[in-house]
């Protein structure tokens, strides 16, 4: 068994002296703090070997490179504590085997960091993109720059891998280009574009992809990923303030990233590493504490001023507290445009509904068939007293029939595999099987009507309800109702929901596909302050909490009819 060397024991000592520096710290800061320890400790039990002259190595090339701009413009570009302890030096200090000199290749070869802005990570991040080009042992190594917009790309290249290079004793090696650094002893740094069919031909060595939240898509990260598969030492990085959207790849980097740190339920990947900055469930974000805990930088690099100036103009705008808590404190939140408090969600899950007692109550539904037809949502809520109960069945044609639906395509697969969206063969919606799992409800439970937008395509699956099931659906005369989804028709129960859900009047089942509906919602307002939810500011599909809407404008403005199939005209005419 392999001896704690003199320079583990050192690292060791240093991660002591980080937890006890005062500072607050986050769960998930204290798990990374640990699992390093936890390595230096035993690792070498799993044939890994710490190489110093490594970590030592890149520090001394961060330390050639100059601050490109703010307030250390033109200093040498050094690294905090907490930098070098936490996320460079176990980045590049741990290979397989023996020192990377000797041949040992490196132990992580993916990473995700997530931090909250103003904290130094994208300087980092061009620091790392230096060092991976240039002292990485690699002949001839081609590594991208990459973001999740344009801007973010070209700002991550010219203000930072180009600044941090310009003036200092490795601009001599360089020639610079408007979207490549060519190293002259063989090399080149590339600014690529979020677009992934450019990526299909790259063969990357490493790869930095900064502000993951705003990647709308994985298509760009997988075909980098793909095309590392000739690399010995490929390492592909994601680096970012949190998001919002728990569909994106951030998430998913999030999830993998923070399972790997979580001691009590971890995920075991000696390949992934992982660093995440960010306030503990239940703090409050208003508390100096929670700044400090969340930004390692505070006082460095971003003020405690601008801090509480942020917070004050959050406290009268519930948008700028959400832009706060998700870039500021890398809190999760649940919208890009807050409205509905997915608090307020969570709290009215009821894990006891009942299939047989819903089977006893007055019930309305609601049917939007999805844009692109690659979701089709039906909600049906249930009136038990004064308290209204959802349930959700939704659709999904196998094959993609949109962007958006291959956008949606890894988790949207995930539930059908889980039954929590049921599978429809092909590219295209069936109306045939949409009309005969609606009609298998209308067997099932007491439904009094159906509203529907008529200038949504539901034509196909009314006709064949009428044809194959005998349900009329006709506005004179059936069970439907039309429901124009404007304004208008949405503005009475959109002002009421929040306190219905606030007094616990409103129930789901946990339902994930409704959720990630709820928190994708949005709303719109006109100059009279009328509301309708609103699919173009959506990031996501919201098509079931919009049929919701319309099943319980009819159950909170309609009573109980004995028999159902009486209504006409639209909700409010």
């Amino acid at each position: 068994m392999a001896r704690m060397t003199a320079d583990m024991r050192m690292r060791l000592k240093r991660l002591d002296a980080l937890q006890r520096d005062g500072r607050p710290k986050s769960r998930l800061e204290l798990h990374a703090i640990e699992r390093q320890r936890h390595d230096l400790q035993t690792a070498h039990a799993r044939g890994l070997f710490w190489d110093e002259a490594e970590v030592q190595r890149t520090i001394q090339l961060f330390g050639v490179l100059r601050h490109p701009k703010g307030r250390h413009a033109g200093k040498p570009f050094l690294l905090e504590p907490w930098q070098e302890d936490l996320w460079i030096a176990p980045l590049f200090g741990w290979m397989w085997g023996q020192a990377k000199r000797e041949g040992g290749r490196r132990r992580f070869r993916s990473g995700y960091t997530e931090i909250p802005r103003k904290n130094g990570k994208t300087a980092v991040a061009a620091a790392i993109v230096h060092k991976l080009t240039v002292a990485d042992d690699e002949i001839n190594a081609h590594t991208f720059c990459l973001a999740g917009s344009a801007q973010q790309c070209r700002t991550l290249f010219d203000d930072f891998i180009k600044g941090l290079a310009r003036g200092t004793d490795l601009e001599k090696f360089y020639e610079f280009y408007d979207r490549t650094l060519w190293y002259r002893r063989g090399g080149k740094i590339e600014l690529l574009p979020a677009n992934a069919e450019t990526a299909h031909s790259q063969d990357p060595h490493a790869f930095v992809l900064d502000e993951v939240h705003v990647q709308k898509t994985r298509k760009l990260w997988d075909a980098m990923i793909t095309g590392q598969g000739l690399q010995l030492n490929p390492i592909a990085l994601g680096i970012t303030t949190a998001g919002w959207d728990r569909s994106s790849l951030c998430w998913e980097l999030h999830e993998d990233a923070r399972q790997v740190l979580d001691p009590d339920n971890p995920i075991e990947d000696d390949s992934l590493f992982s660093l995440i900055y960010t306030i503990d469930q239940g703090d409050d974000w208003r508390d100096p504490l929670s700044w400090r805990k969340a930004n390692p930088n505070l006082g460095v690099t971003v003020t405690e001023e601008f801090y509480r100036d942020q917070v004050a103009k959050a406290e009268r705008s519930p948008g700028v507290e959400n832009s706060f808590r998700q870039l500021n404190l890398d809190e999760w939140t649940q919208q890009a445009v807050f409205w509905l408090s997915m608090d307020e969600w969570d709290a009215c899950r009821d894990d006891s509904i009942d299939e047989t007692h819903l089977q006893t109550l007055p019930c309305w539904a609601g049917l939007d068939m999805g844009e692109h037809r690659d979701l089709t949502c039906f909600t049906l809520v249930f009136r038990d007293g004064d308290r209204f109960i959802w349930k959700l069945i939704s659709w999904a044609p196998e094959e993609s029939t949109s962007d958006r639906a291959d956008r949606d395509r890894s988790f949207v697969k995930r539930w059908m595999q889980n039954g929590q969206v049921r599978r429809i063969p092909g590219r295209d919606t069936d109306p045939g099987l949409v009309a005969r799992d609606i009609a298998d409800c209308f067997k099932r439970y007491r439904i009094q009507s159906l509203a529907f937008d008529p200038s949504g395509a539901v034509k196909s699956v009314f006709e064949k309800l009428f044809d194959e099931h005998g349900i009329d659906t006709t506005p004179e005369h059936g069970v439907t109702v039309e429901f124009y989804q404007g304004f208008r028709n949405f503005t009475p129960i959109l002002r009421e929901f929040p306190s219905i859900c606030s007094a616990r009047r409103f129930a789901h089942d946990g339902d994930p596909v409704l959720r990630w509906q709820a928190a994708n919602l949005s709303v719109k307002r006109n100059h009279k302050d009328e509301m309708m939810c609103d699919k173009s500011a959506s990031a996501d599909k919201i098509d079931g909490m919009v049929a919701g809407f319309m099943a319980l404008s009819l159950a909170y403005e309609r009573g109980v009819v004995e028999k159902p199939f009486e209504y006409s005209g639209a909700v409010w005419a």
